[in-house]
């Protein structure tokens, strides 16, 4: 079963499908379709919400506003089944901004699976194919947006290349984004860009609630108004106190950036850290993370973490006279056999020998 309530420049319109085909419906909301009518136009902006519970019997609803329209759906677990497509790649001919409101999002795009946590974002080009994965309970806000409303938002604050703009950082990763999608020749790129939060914030969230209420209630200027409300919070996710951004253009050396992040959080961690911790800590899943370490290093992600902590253990051992029992507990090796076989099979000695050859040869 799935009730949708559409209404548009004062007409409501009523649909339940209880005893309708679901096979003959599209649920692009951007171009919702049935023999009964129901369609909604295409549009400069307009914002979807999606509150999925999968526990629930009634676990689907999506409301869908842009100026003057508004439209309600929902679906009991049968008409989910039928009307949602589960593995069905998409693109639309807008650019997708996309708050997680609550709960957990876990998006595929393009080939990989990423997860998104309550209170990130992810800005998606008009090609990069996408979908949601309907595996955990989430609410999420999308704005679509189309080029020439996004253009005519910036055009005043990114005047040109010769001009700044001083309530915007010119190098942020979202300004690079924009400049490059919107100026440019290449109709064909699949670019994106994630924004996940470092620390607790509202404010994005109050952005597109106040988005949703002008589009709820137009009045005089309030295209203005709605262009003024999304630059604001395209400026604050540049805010790097904020948000770590992650710009991704597919088919490029982008991977090379991701890695270096890897890097980064494993020799913060000494290496000690797993696999799952760091599918949680970068929001990409494990099995793409272990992908980029096999391809960089030759290595997956296990045997790289071990080999960064092998690292740090053989510079104690050199460089302090603490014990192997006190390096290999800094390090939380619990099992010391798996700390001396690790050793042994990155530096062919025991830790031991280890420290009495390198110190002799070093003096």
């Amino acid at each position: 079963m799935v009730r949708a309530l559409l209404i548009r420049n004062g007409v409501v319109q009523m649909l339940d499908t209880t005893n309708i085909d679901m096979s003959a419906y599209s649920t692009n909301i951007s171009d919702i379709q049935s023999r009964d009518g129901l369609r909604l136009s295409t549009v400069p902006i307009q914002m979807v919400l999606i509150t999925y519970n999968k526990d629930s019997g009634l676990p689907y609803h999506l409301t869908y506003f842009s100026p003057g329209s508004y439209a309600y759906i929902e679906m009991d677990k049968d008409g989910f089944s039928m009307a949602i497509p589960q593995n069905d790649l998409h693109t639309h001919n807008t650019y997708e901004l996309c708050m997680v409101r609550d709960g957990t999002l876990s998006q595929r795009i393009e080939s990989e699976r990423h997860i998104y946590p309550e209170g990130s974002c992810f800005l998606l080009n008009r090609n990069v194919r996408h979908n949601e994965e309907y595996d955990t309970s989430f609410c999420t806000a999308t704005l679509s947006i189309s080029e020439q409303f996004l253009k005519d938002t910036i055009k005043e604050e990114f005047p040109g290349r010769d001009k700044r703009n001083e309530y915007w950082e010119d190098n942020s990763d979202l300004r690079q984004f924009l400049r490059a999608e919107l100026g440019s020749t290449d109709t064909g790129k699949k670019s994106y860009i994630d924004f996940i939060p470092t620390e607790s914030s509202t404010e994005a969230a109050e952005l597109f609630e106040e988005i949703a209420r002008t589009m709820l209630t137009p009045g005089p200027g309030h295209s203005f108004l709605i262009k003024s409300l999304l630059c604001r919070l395209l400026y604050l996710l540049t805010r790097k106190d904020l948000y770590s951004t992650v710009p991704v253009e597919l088919g490029t050396a982008t991977e090379g950036l991701i890695f270096g992040e890897i890097v980064k959080i494993m020799e913060k961690e000494k290496g000690r850290i797993g696999r799952k911790e760091l599918s949680d800590r970068m929001h990409y899943s494990g099995n793409y993370l272990n992908r980029l370490s096999k391809k960089y290093t030759g290595m997956n992600l296990t045997d790289f973490s071990n080999s960064v902590s092998m690292r740090y253990a053989a510079a104690m051992l050199l460089t302090t006279d603490r014990t192997v029992y006190e390096i290999a507990d800094d390090l939380a090796f619990s099992n010391r056999r798996y700390f001396y076989k690790e050793f042994e099979k990155a530096y062919g000695t025991t830790p031991k020998k280890y420290r009495a050859e390198h110190r002799t040869a070093h003096g």
